[in-house]
């Protein structure tokens, strides 16, 4: 092979340089240098089987390595990433931590490699959890599968719609299957939306629904099974020892029945013979008294329910019961006093209640026990004040 060494070529002025016709081959062999200062322009096809560097840039295989600095894509056009592999990762120095997936043309996006969110066409799927931050929809948004609101069911489900109204599947309940009063507006639960049952009197032990949240005919009997006006409070005290004489109030001795019942509600609270009531509400007040003459006198006995709306004013009887005791011989003699009413508890700080006895003779005894009400006085909230 002939060897040719000069030290430039140039073409006539006003003419191209014509280097080799077409299909010859110029080598340039390893650990040579191939220099072009000005511009080069090809228009054929040319191969890099060993990459090539484009400043900080080398292109080499399957990788484009920038050595330094940002990359910028400014494009005049829209940018495409076409995988027909179905996923597009996103790494930091090697390493996953968030890609782009197509599954069955649905769109999931992952942070990291596990927690991830799907798009589906117009609707938005959540797998993880929202932690924080807005929800935004103009088209409104449903929860589906969303725990117990009502019961076990897949089905349960939150739909919040555009306008801001709010539809449960089931009635929505607290974690002690109660609903509160605050979970329910005026005509926001009518019939309709309550299967047979699904309200009924464990749901509302603590008076939270009454017929003051429940509009004429929004609600059934045949739906609340046992209903509306179940009693809320109940409770029943006793004097456990004998006493002699007057008491205004019976101020000791005072224990709730522990042996045959249990109260309803929080209770009522006694101190000194006072009682305080637990909540407001029209209360039924019953008392009880039993008493004996060891005396060769008659005379009668006095058994009295006495209240006040002024906490600690003066209390006024609103129940009494009198009968006499006569004695004719050597063995005494006993009478027994039971009286009622009802008392509007409007303010349970102001309005309380006593149980009073007094006698003609100051020797009669007043019978109290553990066991049972021989003395005695009960409390049974019948419904709103």
């Amino acid at each position: 092979m002939s060897e040719l060494k000069v030290n430039k070529v140039s073409p006539q002025s006003g003419t191209d340089f014509t280097l080799g016709d077409s299909g010859d081959t110029f080598t340039v062999p390893s650990g040579a240098t191939l220099t072009v200062a000005g511009t080069f322009t090809q228009t054929g096809t040319q191969t890099f089987d060993g990459g090539v560097d484009i400043d900080n840039f080398n292109i080499n295989g399957t990788t484009i390595t920038l050595s330094s600095g940002d990359m910028t894509l400014d494009v005049a056009g829209d940018i495409i990433l076409d995988a027909d592999g179905g996923d597009v990762f996103v790494k930091d120095a090697g390493t996953t931590f968030g890609s782009l997936t197509n599954t069955s043309g649905n769109l999931i996006i992952k942070s990291g490699t596990t927690t991830a969110a799907t798009f589906s066409g117009a609707n938005v799927t959540l797998a993880g959890t929202v932690a924080s931050g807005a929800i935004t929809s103009s088209a409104g948004l449903v929860i589906a599968d969303a725990g117990n609101i009502g019961s076990a069911s897949d089905t349960d489900a939150i739909a919040i719609a555009a306008d801001g109204v709010v539809t449960f599947s089931q009635v929505p309940l607290l974690p002690d299957n109660t609903v509160a009063t605050a979970d329910i507006q005026a005509d926001a639960i009518t019939g309709a939306k309550i299967a047979d049952n699904a309200i009924n009197s464990e749901h509302y032990t603590d008076g939270s629904i009454d017929t003051a949240h429940i509009a004429d005919a929004q609600i059934t009997a045949a739906k609340l099974a046992s209903g509306v006006g179940v009693i809320t409070g109940a409770d029943e005290w006793r004097v456990t020892a004998n006493f002699s004489g007057d008491a205004a109030p019976i101020t000791s001795n005072w224990e709730r029945n522990d042996v045959h019942s249990s109260y309803i509600g929080n209770g009522m609270t006694e101190s000194s013979g006072v009682f305080t009531f637990p909540s407001t509400g029209i209360w039924l007040i019953q008392a009880i008294g039993t008493f004996s003459n060891n005396t060769t006198h008659s005379h009668y006995c006095g058994l009295y329910i006495r209240t006040t709306i002024n906490n600690g004013g003066a209390f006024s009887g609103i129940a009494a019961s009198t009968q006499g005791i006569f004695r004719g011989d050597s063995n005494n003699y006993y009478a027994n006093g039971y009286c009622s009413a009802l008392f509007d508890v409007t303010n349970v700080t102001n309005c309380k209640a006593s149980l009073q006895v007094d006698h003609q003779q100051n020797d009669t005894i007043n019978y109290g026990s553990t066991n049972s009400q021989v003395t005695g006085i009960s409390f049974i909230r019948l419904g709103d004040t």
